[in-house]
């Protein structure tokens, strides 16, 4: 399984920075508010963090609207069930 935090946080229009493994990859790749970094790669968080903090504010709100499409379009319980 998976934790639903992430799924939780894009629903809320939060983007969301988490491990390249296979089940966050299965779930998330395709959400462009989700940037996903090897575990072992410590550099590859940082760039992802710095990239959300430099979004001005027109940025982060197109950002927060993909995260919440996507929770809508493929996690909701409508999809789900």
């Amino acid at each position: 399984g998976f934790s639903l935090t992430t799924g939780e946080a894009l629903a809320s229009g939060v983007p969301a920075i988490v491990p390249s493994d296979e089940v966050f990859k299965t779930v998330y790749a395709e959400c462009p508010a989700v940037s996903l970094c090897r575990l072992d790669a410590s550099d590859e968080w940082l760039v992802a963090m710095r990239a959300l903090a430099s979004l001005d504010v027109n940025q982060r709100e197109i950002l927060s609207q993909q995260a919440r499409e996507f929770v809508e379009s493929r996690l909701s319980t409508t999809v789900m069930n």
